[in-house]
């Protein structure tokens, strides 16, 4: 789980400093959220190659309706 929260932070560290191409990008901090929180699903959940992608799709869709 140390790993995973590791990965993590790494992840949102280096988002944080890259920019956003393109006016339908999501701000680096959302693409950090969505990376993570797909990610720990994925850990807790054991999901497939296929609820991987449909987790990820929700996620954008939730953050592109609360935060974009």
């Amino acid at each position: 789980m140390k790993k995973i929260l590791m990965t993590c932070a790494v992840l949102l560290v280096a988002t944080t400093g890259a920019q956003a191409q393109g006016k339908d990008a999501y701000h680096p901090v959302d693409q950090a959220w969505v990376t993570m929180n797909t990610e720990m699903l994925n850990v807790e959940l054991g999901l497939n190659d296929d609820q991987k992608v449909k987790v990820k799709e929700i996620n954008e869709r939730f953050t592109a309706r609360h935060y974009g």
